[in-house]
Formats: C-alpha cells, sequence, structure tokens
C-alpha cells in the first residue's frame, strides 16, 4: 500500500500544495486506487494534478463521515467527472444534516445528487472495499473515556437530536504482518476504533494508523489515550488534521509520534 496525503492542515513549502482544515487520502494498492475523503474544497483537485495523480483512476471512494472537512470536494469531483461509475462508500448517517452553533457543518450535497453518476453503498457493518482495505461501518463504543459528549446537531426523521457521530468510521488495511488504520477525524475515538479493527483481524498487531486524532485538550481522555497507544506498541502513528499541538506533544511524551503533511507518502505491506 502506498498512502499519499492530498489535503492536510498543513502543507509544506517544498510540495507547492496548498492546504487547508480539511484531510483526504490517496491510497494505491495492487489495482486498488481509493480516495480517503475530500477535504474541504476543491483544492483536492490541483494538489492531485501537482503530485501527479489523476483521480479519474479512483476505483473507490470512501467517506469517513458527514462533516464539510471531508465531504466538502464533493461538488468540485462531481463537476470534474472524477465520480462518475465510482463506488462511494460510507454509513447511512454521512448523509444527516448537520449543524453546530447554528452553522451547517454537514455534507455539500446528499446521495440523491451523487446516485445519478456513482453507487452510494451505505453501511452500517463492516465492508471490503477491496482486497486489502475494509471499511469498518459503525465503531463501537467500548471504552469509557472516548466520546461521551455530542458535537452540535443533526436532523434526523425529521427531527433534530444530539449528534453524536455514529457514521465516523475508518479504513483497515490487511497487511502481512498486521493492520495499518487510517481514520478520518476519530469521533468515535481512536482507542475504540483500534479495538474495533484488531476485533474484526483476529487481534493481528496494529502496525501503524494514521488520520485525525480528534484531540485538542490536556485532560483525562489525552492521558488515557497516550496510555492506550503506548500500550499497543504501535510503531508508526501519525496523528494529523484534527489535533492541537498540545495533545502532539503529551502523546509524544508517552509514545512517539510521526509527522506527515499535504505531499508525503507511506507505505506499508
Amino acid at each position: 500500500m502506498k498512502l499519499t496525503v492530498l489535503v492536510e492542515n498543513h502543507a509544506p513549502l517544498a510540495s507547492r500544495c496548498l492546504a487547508e482544515h480539511g484531510l483526504a487520502l490517496w491510497i494505491e494498492d495492487e489495482s486498488s486506487r481509493v480516495l480517503f475523503d475530500t477535504g474541504a474544497s476543491g483544492i483536492v483537485l490541483q494538489n492531485a494534478q501537482k503530485l501527479g495523480i489523476d483521480l479519474r483512476q479512483a476505483t473507490d471512494i470512501v467517506l469517513s463521515h458527514g462533516h464539510y472537512d471531508h465531504t466538502g470536494g464533493l461538488p468540485q469531483l462531481l463537476a470534474a467527472g472524477v465520480l462518475e461509475k465510482k463506488i462511494i462508500t460510507c454509513h447511512p448517517d454521512a448523509w444527516l444534516e448537520k449543524v453546530d452553533d447554528g452553522r451547517y457543518i454537514g455534507a455539500p450535497m446528499g446521495p440523491d445528487v451523487l446516485e445519478r453518476v456513482a453507487t452510494v453503498r451505505m453501511s452500517k457493518k463492516p465492508r471490503r472495499v477491496s482486497k486489502h482495505l475494509m471499511f469498518l461501518g459503525e465503531i463501537p463504543r467500548t471504552n469509557d473515556f472516548e466520546n461521551k459528549k455530542p458535537l452540535g446537531l443533526c436532523k434526523k426523521d425529521g427531527k433534530e437530536q444530539p449528534d453524536f457521530l455514529l457514521d465516523d468510521s475508518a479504513l483497515v488495511y490487511e497487511a502481512k504482518e498486521g493492520i495499518f488504520i487510517i481514520a478520518g477525524c476519530s469521533h468515535s475515538g481512536i482507542c475504540n476504533i483500534i479495538s474495533y479493527a484488531k476485533t474484526l483481524f483476529a487481534n493481528r498487531p496494529v502496525l501503524g494508523v494514521l488520520g485525525g486524532f480528534h484531540l485538542f485538550e490536556e485532560n483525562e481522555q489525552l492521558q488515557r489515550t497516550a496510555e492506550f497507544l503506548q500500550k499497543e506498541q504501535i510503531a508508526s502513528l501519525y496523528p494529523c488534521h484534527c489535533i492541537s499541538f498540545a495533545a502532539r506533544a503529551a502523546l509524544h511524551r508517552i509514545t512517539p509520534i510521526r509527522e506527515i503533511s499535504v505531499g508525503e507518502n507511506i507505505q506499508a505491506e
């Protein structure tokens, strides 16, 4: 597997790419080409072009959840013909209307529009995206320290209710020696995601984790997350997009983390 960061909060000058508050990853594995999330705008197209990546070659699109910073590039991708005849995989709740502090933060379009050109597969259960990649579906909230508070409101069955981001999911790449986890924002909890992934892959070792960890404050959740990750002894940790500097520093004091930004890539076998 080769993973290239197309959109992230930071872009090194040498990459000649743009950055924004968002995430989009390009994953290549044998004959599969998967676009994981779309960033917040159309810069995913510009960055891909600068990096020599043809998004029209994507075999699948996977959406980690329904927030704008992960789905905001859909209109531009649609206009550019990237989504034609593609399979778009996500949780059913990714399309709910989402509002926070009076501001709309959900997806810019729904499946009714996308299904004119693509196949939208919504699943709460784990689903194979390719030979080595699995979409986890709805993540069980099994520990007692992650994501116990809603983030804004969502509209379901015509009624507004607290949004606990049940649509927040992740991908798992099955390598020879273990698994590599690719997360969007980890609203469901990065430790919950890791624990669930291990149950689906016979407790195989976690080789690496990349994506948003949704950690911002130095609190009990951050401390227990650091302890969890230390216990797992994960060699390659790439927290990005949705994490504060203070949280990165706190994690690094306990378990080494690595940096990654737009234009950079990693490989796992």
